[in-house]
């Protein structure tokens, strides 16, 4: 009986500190892991990312897109094709698209190291 409460304190105690260490690493990768508020929708479209869907539509309104950092040519080219729209220029992290009627802004900023979001404006 010793024995058994001798070895339920030893496991207890080692489940506690696998909690503290998870919490300590979660309190100070707090910001990289909220940057962009609720990480969820994020971590949704980051799963369903593979070779035959190289981008994921993360929000509606503004439109918000993930992609892997080296793949992104396919959003840029679902840009132009579906807002019927051409490439103009790069700006720093931004790409313009023009058309006669509308320009179409969109700005991509690193997540977590190995993704790019990226923003889309219309105007």
């Amino acid at each position: 009986m010793k024995k058994q409460m001798e070895k339920h304190i030893v496991l207890l105690s080692i489940m506690m500190a696998i909690v503290i260490i998870i919490s300590v690493i979660f309190i100070m990768k707090w910001p990289v892991i909220f940057q962009r508020g609720n990480p969820i929708p994020y971590l949704i479209s980051i799963v369903q990312l593979n070779d035959n869907k190289t981008y994921m539509l993360v929000e509606d309104n503004p439109m918000v897109f993930i992609t892997k950092r080296d793949n992104y040519e396919e959003l840029l080219a679902y840009i132009e094709e579906s807002n019927e729209v051409a490439y103009d220029e790069q700006m720093g992290s931004g790409y313009i698209f023009r058309s006669d009627e509308k320009v179409i802004t969109i700005t991509s900023e690193i997540y977590w190291r190995n993704y790019y979001v990226w923003t889309m404006s219309i105007k």
